[in-house]
């Protein structure tokens, strides 16, 4: 099963009607009803480089009502394990890098997946990246009751140096300049 919910399993759990009867849309079907621009990396990238003419700058990915399956019980695990409970708010975040084993389990699930797509297919404007992610969960914030967020600092290879270690307790702070671009995203899928 497709978990990032994407073009291509929205059209193959489709049903069509044929002849009086709802079938499942053929397999080799599939491919021909899909959009070009069908993951949310390409979309993000349109929206960013549509807003602005230096591309290269986007530092911040942020992603809000993350609902799918595995991220939210993967962010759920990282919580309990490290604060004791999912209540994680702002003040209390959690930031790994990549040489972490939740920056890297992180860095694989759904949403960090469209994260990973970003940076591979627009390397040539964007840079060798050496991203790092801050989870937290405003409840209260939405509907529904959890409000799961991922924000990726995506900081340059060259500037690495300047910003120190990475964050293991919270500072009450926002981590970065204000005046960083920042690119957000509701979340309700993956790549």
């Amino acid at each position: 099963m497709d978990v990032t919910w994407s073009p291509r399993y929205k059209v193959s759990i489709r049903r069509e009607t044929v002849e009086g009867v709802r079938r499942p849309i053929p397999p080799e079907e599939i491919p021909k009803r899909i959009p070009r621009m069908s993951q949310l990396s390409d979309l993000v990238w349109h929206t960013w480089t549509g807003t602005t003419k230096e591309p290269a700058t986007l530092r911040y990915y942020a992603i809000q009502g993350i609902v799918n399956e595995p991220t939210k019980p993967l962010m759920k695990e990282i919580f309990n394990a490290r604060r004791g409970t999912t209540d994680v708010p702002w003040s209390k975040r959690l930031t790994f890098d990549l040489n972490s084993d939740e920056g890297k389990a992180l860095f694989g699930c759904p949403n960090g997946i469209a994260v990973n797509w970003l940076l591979i297919h627009h390397a040539a404007v964007l840079g060798k990246r050496e991203p790092r992610v801050t989870i937290f969960n405003e409840k209260g914030t939405n509907n529904l009751g959890e409000n799961f967020c991922m924000v990726w600092d995506l900081i340059p290879e060259k500037q690495k140096g300047s910003f120190g270690k990475v964050e293991k307790e919270p500072k009450t702070k926002r981590a970065g300049p204000e005046s960083t671009p920042l690119l957000s995203f509701s979340s309700v899928g993956g790549p």
